[in-house]
């Protein structure tokens, strides 16, 4: 039986916008928001080692897919030029998959295999999302597939000019990686209504994000049994338990119903880098900041009282009036000016301070890959087209970061209690060098959750974890929980230290 993914309705929450400035999450000029192209030169790039990145933005959070390979001016003579966005769901929802799978594959990268297009999560709104696949380059059909919403862009950008080398930690060399810009409106995902189609709470980008999910295993039945990983960071530490706790309840109901045209996902873990998740016990942040030297005890006064008064708007369902306090004390990003923290100590990259001691000229970094993928040969490349829409591709979406503002301060602790219970893994990091989301306030987290692994969590001590027989962080793991916290690193580890975050990522995911 084929089923009418479009068909799902999406919900909506009502409240006042606030005005504020899009959360764009400066990190380094590594990997991550990475720069490939000269704007005057688009050209000259060809002959180049090209590069690649897909951007998922929520309240700035940078997905990252990069591929490498030379090709040259001749060889994209031949690639195709699809004249709209090539929106999938209808060749699905009729079963022409072989149809549908042909128009989808990505050819810009001789001898890479991957796909990419557009899936209607809501056909009322007509509302869709774009995803790239990487099947895993091994050619490994059972490789472990990973739902990224984050970032792990193997480049790394030279801080002189504009050249670049090729990181190969990439991700999609031993694992099968779906990236997906969610929710509608962030990358290249769009809704041609706008107003009540976009997401306005975690529930919202679950909706979005699992009816992707399915027709994905429509378009790619063979991967349906491999083993699922969902992982993101930053603000996507709220997204994974709703995700995961829903595909958990799909398939409990599809079981009971014994509802046989679906298979059920296998999820079996999550992943959460640096993760907010739980605001009420990570609002914490004078005292890191004061024992790290940052600021004294006056100021550290004052920190508490912002952060005590915050927690009491949680309290009372309050969760924007939260936001207002936290985010000109630590980001700045409400009204574009410094934040307190910045003020008072002169960092200007709270992701990363050591980025303050060797880069001054970090934000001349960010963005260039918009002008990439503004290019309309790449654009067609990937069966994308904005200007026949009017839009452009932005790192950074307004109506997105706005819409969540509402969800933003919101606990899923509860949802993580659940999902440790009913035995699902979960991954945990966190950075040595952040201060958006430091170490100290995932730990305190961790140690609030009420499961059965509570005890021997608080009580077990750190071990060293070593790469390379080098430290390289600190950490421990209780039963499907782990945790750890990497040593010279900041917001973002597969920015930081790439060889590092893979690793860790094999190991959690073999």
């Amino acid at each position: 039986m084929n089923r009418d993914f479009s068909k799902t309705p999406s919900r909506r929450e009502n409240f006042q916008l606030s005005q504020t400035n899009p959360y764009i999450q400066c990190s380094t000029g590594k990997a991550g928001p990475s720069q490939f192209i000269e704007r005057d030169e688009p050209k000259s790039c060809i002959s180049r080692y090209l590069l690649y990145i897909v951007t998922f933005t929520v309240t700035g959070l940078f997905l990252t897919v990069l591929v490498s390979l030379k090709v040259t001016a001749d060889e994209f003579k031949n690639l195709p030029t699809p004249s709209k966005n090539l929106i999938l769901t209808p060749l699905i929802n009729a079963g022409n998959i072989s149809e549908a799978k042909s128009l989808a594959n990505v050819t810009l990268f001789p001898g890479v295999t991957s796909y990419s297009g557009f899936l209607t999560v809501d056909e009322e709104c007509k509302s869709h999302l774009f995803f790239w696949f990487f099947p895993a380059a091994t050619g490994n059909k059972s490789a472990p597939l990973v739902l990224w919403h984050g970032g792990t862009g193997p480049v790394i950008l030279d801080k002189t000019d504009d050249s670049w080398t090729l990181n190969n930690n990439s991700w999609t060399q031993s694992r099968s990686v779906l990236y997906l810009d969610s929710p509608v409106g962030a990358g290249f995902s769009y809704t041609e209504k706008g107003g009540l189609c976009y997401a306005f709470s975690r529930d919202d980008v679950a909706d979005g994000t699992i009816n992707a999910l399915r027709q994905f295993f429509e378009l790619f039945p063979e991967y349906v049994s491999n083993d699922l990983y969902i992982s993101s960071s930053s603000y996507g530490g709220k997204f994974l338990p709703v995700i995961a706790w829903r595909i958990d309840n799909d398939n409990q109901l599809d079981k009971v119903s014994g509802d046989v045209t679906l298979k059920p996902i296998n999820l079996k873990g999550i992943i959460s880098m640096s993760g907010f998740s739980d605001p009420l016990h990570q609002i914490d942040y004078g005292e890191f900041y004061y024992n790290m030297g940052f600021i004294d005890k006056p100021q550290l006064k004052y920190f508490k009282a912002q952060e005590s008064l915050a927690k009491a708007y949680i309290r009372s369902k309050n969760v924007v009036e939260a936001y207002k306090i936290i985010d000109p004390l630590i980001l700045g990003y409400t009204d574009g000016r410094p934040s307190y923290l910045k003020n008072i100590t002169g960092i200007k990259h709270p992701s990363n301070f050591m980025e303050d001691l060797v880069d001054s000229n970090i934000d001349k970094y960010l963005h260039r890959h918009d002008t990439f993928l503004n290019l309309p040969w790449v654009q067609e490349s990937i069966h994308v087209d904005t200007a026949s829409s009017g839009r452009v591709f932005q790192t950074s979406s307004r109506v997105v970061y706005e819409n969540l503002l509402s969800d933003l301060y919101k606990s899923v602790g509860d949802l993580v209690e659940n999902l440790l219970d009913a035995g699902y893994k979960f991954l945990f990091t966190s950075g040595q060098f952040d201060l958006v989301v430091p170490h100290t306030t995932i730990e305190k987290f961790l140690d609030e959750l009420r499961w059965k692994g509570t005890n021997e969590l608080r009580s077990k001590g750190n071990s060293w974890w070593k790469y390379n027989g080098q430290v390289v962080g600190y950490g421990k793991i209780v039963g499907n929980l782990t945790y750890l916290m990497f040593r010279n690193v900041g917001h973002h580890p597969f920015v930081d230290q790439p060889e590092w975050t893979l690793d860790l990522i094999l190991r959690f995911t073999n």
